[in-house]
């Protein structure tokens, strides 16, 4: 066909190949066409121009058209997409549906009617010496092109001057918070527009914000690292917002700083071999915690109903709000005046120092017996209502006898390694997690028994972290993709790398 040159295209489907089209446009890779495939239309991104086909040329399609207004895929980007696939175990396309929905898409199209961004501003904040000293340990680490994990509170002054530099540097910074809200479509194209310009920018929000198209990014803040929302697990790609800012650092010659006063194991691990530099902030204050055992209590007559007697006794004799936290449903429970009653579920930001006493009730629920994160995550959150507290503790337990209650601090962390490493668990191991939707409950429970049977035995997976990796996770990969060919199973399994 003369005059035609033939594109091989991503689109945003979950598909293990990309299609072929051929166009008179003169296109790159990275921008975007409109096409017909199976009947529909899309908006798919060019990934390679040749002129010969890797399929027979009759079989080829015209594009439909090209869109003006769309913005081309960056390099980046489409290596940032790459690497996310990969190592999540989906399809270039799930990404790419992912970091461009059609809504999103529909929205670029449009002229714009705003052309501002709702960004932070880095202005100054008062730095205490501590602050002063840790961005020079951080600066120092960065030289060193070293991710680095900040421990401690009073975290924010030290953001701002980093965000300060960096922007002064000309290049962007990129604050990501677990309770950042999501934003329309219409602000995501204003972000987008604003990072493809020359002015540098400062932008805080959540880990879609790792998928725009950075051309100047020079700094990644991931605020409250260890939060368990960073784990994107609703659809494909299931990313970790902590690891995948870490690679999109890497890909732009980025910084990234993770940060939290009770960070991850992984990165308290990455951290003890020096595969990340750790700065620390004083932690102040904080209260340390009395436990109760509900057991002993129960053998001397301690108790009255769900409340131990020693309990109530505190709670009369401090003056201010109470809160308590129920780790079962509250209702029926006895009205206690100047108590405020909740569910661990709706502590969220809570502003724990307004309360004169903070107890927490059947804390042994936390030590969940199927989820080897369990003991992490307790310990993060006892650590939280230490660290906030500024009145009384107290704990309710049947299991007060248990590390998590007996032990504190560096001590219950260097145990919990110790436990993940003796039983080759993350973070001394990468983890995949398969499986499987149906509605048919016979049907799934065979097809679970079968796949289990295909993979070795078991649909949760823990591979070595060696040069091998890679490999065993491909080889994952297309015996699961097999399996769904063969028993025509398409659609039912979910692969979860790093739940």
């Amino acid at each position: 066909m003369n005059g035609w040159s033939y594109i091989q295209v991503i689109l945003p489907l979950k598909l293990e190949w990309e299609p072929w089209y051929c166009t008179t446009e003169s296109l790159a890779v990275g921008s975007r066409v409109t096409v017909r495939f199976s009947g529909r239309e899309y908006v798919a991104v060019v990934s390679s121009v040749c002129d010969v086909p890797g399929i027979d040329p009759a079989k080829v399609q015209p594009v439909l058209g090209v869109p003006d207004r769309l913005e081309s895929i960056l390099p980046s980007e489409l290596e940032f997409w790459r690497f996310i696939a990969s190592y999540y175990m989906c399809t270039v396309g799930e990404v790419y549906k992912f970091a461009y929905p059609a809504a999103r898409t529909a929205v670029e199209g449009k002229r714009a009617n705003v052309t501002r961004i709702d960004d932070t501003e880095a202005g100054p904040r008062r730095l205490t010496e501590d602050g002063k000293a840790a961005v020079r340990s951080i600066l120092d680490a960065f030289d060193e092109r070293k991710p680095v994990l900040l421990t401690g509170l009073k975290r924010e002054s030290v953001y701002a001057e980093l965000a300060r530099r960096t922007i002064e540097s000309g290049r962007d910074a990129l604050i990501l918070r677990s309770t950042a809200p999501k934003l329309s479509y219409a602000v995501s194209r204003e972000r987008a527009k604003a990072v493809r310009s020359d002015i540098p920018h400062l932008l805080e929000g959540g880990r879609a914000d790792l998928f725009l198209p950075f051309t100047k990014l020079g700094l990644i803040i991931v605020d409250e690292e260890h939060d368990a929302s960073y784990k994107h697990s609703s659809g494909a790609p299931r990313f970790q917002t902590r690891d995948a800012a870490v690679a999109l650092a890497g890909l732009c010659g980025a910084n990234v700083l993770l940060a939290s006063a009770t960070p991850s194991l992984e990165s308290l691990c990455n951290a003890r071999t020096g595969k990340y530099s750790s700065v620390s902030l004083p932690c102040e204050g904080g209260v340390e915690a009395h436990v109760i055992g509900v057991a002993d209590e129960y053998g001397k007559n301690g108790m009255s109903g769900c409340l131990s007697k020693k309990l109530l006794s505190r709670m009369e004799a401090v003056e201010g709000r109470k809160l308590i936290i129920c780790l079962w449903e509250p209702d029926p429970f006895p009205k206690l005046k100047g108590t405020r009653v909740i569910r661990l579920r709706q502590l969220g930001s809570e502003t724990l120092g307004r309360y004169a006493l903070v107890a927490l009730l059947n804390a042994e629920a936390l030590l969940g017996k199927d989820d080897f994160r369990a003991d992490e995550r307790a310990f993060q959150l006892l650590r939280r209502l230490s660290l906030e507290c500024t009145g009384e503790l107290v704990i309710q337990t049947r299991e007060s006898s248990h590390p998590l209650f007996a032990t504190g601090g560096d001590a219950f962390v260097g145990l919990l390694l110790g436990e993940r490493k003796e039983f080759s668990f993350p973070p001394y191991s990468r983890m995949i997690d398969i499986r499987l939707k149906d509605s048919n409950a016979a049907r799934l429970e065979k097809m679970k028994a079968l796949l289990a049977s295909a993979l070795g035995g078991s649909l949760q997976l823990f591979l070595p972290k060696d040069r091998n990796l890679a490999a065993s996770k491909d080889a994952i990969l297309s015996r699961v993709r097999a399996f769904e060919r063969e028993r025509k199973y398409l659609g039912h399994i979910i692969i979860d790398v790093d739940p």
